[in-house]
Order: C-alpha cells, then structure tokens, then sequence
C-alpha cells in the first residue's frame, strides 16, 4: 500500500514553443493494491491528472482528494492495452473497456444498485477514451470522468485497471 501527499511542478511546452499550464500540487492520499502500480496526481490550469503507471498491468487504487478538484479529472494510463478500466464514486461505477482491434469503445455504468446499463456519448456517465498514437514509444491511454462525476464534486474515487494478457 502506497499513502502520501502527490505533488509535481514541472512545466510543459508543445513543440511549437506554446505553453501548457504549470503542473501544481494536488494534496491527496494514494491507497495501492498493486505493489508495483505508480499513482500521481497533479493540477493543469482547471484540469486534474491522475498518472498511472503499473508495470504488471492490473491493479486498483483509492484516491482521497483534500479538496474538490475544480474541473475535469483526466487518467493518463500508461497501458500497452486497456481491457478494463473502472471509476467508482458515491454509488456509481463506470467502467470502459477499449479493444486493441479497433472496435468501438464499450462504456456502462451501475448506479444505486442498479443494473450495469451501457452508455452512449452525451450521458452523464460517458468516460471518453484516448487511445495511444501508433507505435508509441510509451503507449498511453487517456480516459476523461464523466461529467456525473464532476457535478457531484466528490472527494473519494475507486479506481481499477486490467492491461490486455501480454
């Protein structure tokens, strides 16, 4: 189990010499299951960034904000593929699940107890998906939260990951 205060402060410039927005300090508290998964957080301008780095390609992490982040929550997961990713806040649970075929990408929630519904872009519960450029070096998949999640401006998140069988 992994628990400290998650911080960056490094810059970002695009190639074209724009700047991005200094990355800030989130205050938060990592828990880990998986002992070599790397979980970070930091602040671009409103959006929040929680970096995932797990070598061994599974794992799950529960997240507490000291505060709420005060716009979009974007994961940045350092997969070769991504079979399974999930996002559980209140009593919600939103999962994606992005094939290395090229298929669509498969989101559904469950909510309250509910049974898991699929979502269509323009939900509430939609997760957008980033798939790496081809060829990536480092391949890197983005998932945006739900914009669900963001109304409710929660504190406490679960995350889970599962990495395609290498």
């Amino acid at each position: 189990m992994v628990i400290g205060l998650v911080a960056a402060g490094l810059c970002c410039w695009l190639p074209a010499g724009c700047r991005w927005p200094p990355l800030q300090r989130v205050a938060a508290r990592v828990e880990s299951d998986a002992g070599d998964a790397r979980v970070t957080l930091a602040r671009a301008g409103e959006r929040t960034l929680v970096e995932i780095r797990s070598p061994s390609g599974i794992g799950h992490s529960r997240i507490t904000l000291a505060e709420p982040p005060p716009g979009p929550l974007e994961f940045r997961l350092h997969l070769a593929g991504l079979e399974h990713f999930s996002l559980a806040y209140g009593e919600t649970v939103v999962s994606v699940a992005a094939a290395q075929n090229g298929a669509p990408v498969l989101v559904t929630v469950q909510a309250a107890g509910l049974p898991v519904q699929p979502v269509a872009p323009g939900s509430p519960h939609w997760m957008a998906v980033y798939p790496p450029a081809p060829g990536s070096a480092d391949p890197l998949y983005r998932v945006i939260a739900p914009p669900d999640w963001g109304e409710q401006r929660l504190q406490v998140l679960e995350i889970g990951w599962i990495d395609f069988y290498r």
